[in-house]
Parts: structure tokens; C-alpha cells; sequence
């Protein structure tokens, strides 16, 4: 799934039971407001986020779930390490 930049708020629940999604790409560049890694997706998810906000969304979960926010450079459709 993909949220679009325009999105400025994750509702509590938004994602209940979607243990089959893996992944969610935030094309937002801050983080919609509601986000935490306490989201009942798939046990082994991943947050793609734009490259130069790594760190802002990293702030806003709990920091167990720190090593699940990867950047993405969305220009060049590519994982940016």
C-alpha cells in the first residue's frame, strides 16, 4: 500500500488485522500524525519512507520498531541505505 503525501493522519485501527501486508510505502515527507509501530500488520513489516525523513520518522514510533523505517528515493524508485 501506498499513502500519498497529502495524507497528514493515520487513524488508530486504520491497519487492524492486515497481518498480510508487509509493507507500507509513506510517499509524506512528515510523518502523518497517529503513526506508531504498534500496528497490527505482518510481523515482519516495513516502513518505506522518503530518504530525507528517515530520522523524523523514526522519532515518532517506539524506538523498538527504529530498524523497520528504511528510506526510499522515490525519484529513482530505489532502497537509499
Amino acid at each position: 500500500i501506498t499513502i500519498p503525501e497529502s495524507v497528514k493522519e493515520i487513524e488508530v485501527g486504520a491497519f487492524s488485522n492486515c497481518r498480510s501486508m508487509k509493507s507500507i510505502y509513506f510517499r509524506c515527507t512528515l510523518p502523518p500524525s497517529g503513526l506508531t509501530g504498534y500496528i497490527t500488520i505482518a510481523e515482519d513489516w516495513v516502513y518505506y519512507v522518503p530518504y530525507k525523513s528517515v530520522d523524523a520518522y523514526i522519532r515518532c514510533i517506539e524506538q523498538e520498531f527504529a530498524s523497520r523505517i528504511v528510506g526510499y528515493d522515490y525519484d529513482n524508485n530505489k532502497v537509499v541505505e
